[in-house]
């Protein structure tokens, strides 16, 4: 059953053209086809464009990937991994090259070129793949997007400890309700039990410990478990029915010096 979606999702439909008329306005279609030798009208059809695609960036990226000049640039970055571990440089130099490293991968920049109008122009990032329609074919995008991104968590390890650390990305449009969505609530708990101090904060507060240390410092003056019971009620008004219980209270306390090693 067709629907038309421009009849339900007016608003969507509209932000599209305006979208697409701010591209042509601003002259970013024109430049991009101009600096990536694109045909000056665009591709009429999208076999047209996939062709271009294979025969032009995939082939192009992947003959760079196996030249020498990427082979020193990888080389040189392991030069600067090792400077960095000797405090010769910051780890902002390593970014920096590796962005630099980045960008010389054709396909990479493609998208990045791409990225860089998204920005220019102010635009949603979930527009992409419209925008990237829009600089490379002849005829503006029929689609747009319907539904704004939720906020997304992902797991990213720290380049200096190694840690896994949990991160919430959101977007321009996100709204605090976005927050209560289920699929966020979803990915968010699949992905907290990996971070790596998940679960100990918790762990690490125990009501009764100075009832437990004092306990134990009475063990260790040779007092009986009968004894240290009468101590509790007494010295620190706390009632402890069975001398069974004092020995459970020990090992509890003496458990609270270990903790399970998490894989980070």
């Amino acid at each position: 059953m067709d629907i038309d979606l421009k009849k339900y999702f007016k608003k969507e439909h509209q932000d599209a053209k305006v979208i697409y008329l701010k591209l042509q306005k601003s002259d970013y279609i024109t430049c991009f086809r101009n600096i990536w030798g694109l045909p000056a009208e665009g591709f009429s059809n999208q076999a047209n464009y996939q062709k271009w695609q294979s025969e032009f960036l995939i082939k192009r990226t992947n003959n760079f990937l196996r030249s020498e000049e990427y082979k020193q640039m990888q080389a040189e970055m392991q030069q600067k991994k090792q400077q960095w571990a000797e405090n010769k440089i910051t780890r902002a130099d390593i970014d920096t090259y590796g962005w630099k490293m980045t960008l010389k991968i054709p396909s990479n920049k493609f998208e990045y070129d791409i990225e860089t109008i998204i920005s220019a122009l102010g635009l949603p990032e979930r527009y992409a793949y419209f925008v990237e329609r829009s600089l490379v074919m002849k005829e503006p995008p029929e689609f747009f997007p319907l539904d704004r991104p939720l906020p997304r968590p992902f797991i990213k390890r720290d380049p200096n400890t190694g840690r896994k650390k949990l991160f919430i990305e959101i977007y321009g449009d996100t709204k605090l309700s976005d927050f209560g969505s289920k699929l966020f609530a979803y990915n968010f708990k699949r992905l907290q039990p990996k971070v790596y101090d998940y679960g100990t904060i918790k762990k690490l507060g125990v009501s009764n410990f100075d009832i437990w240390e004092q306990l134990a410092k009475w063990r260790s003056e040779g007092k009986s478990y009968k004894e240290i019971r009468t101590l509790a009620q007494e010295k620190l008004n706390y009632f402890i029915k069975y001398d069974e219980q004092v020995k459970t209270y020990l090992n509890r306390y003496k458990k609270l010096g270990y903790t399970r090693k998490k894989k980070v």
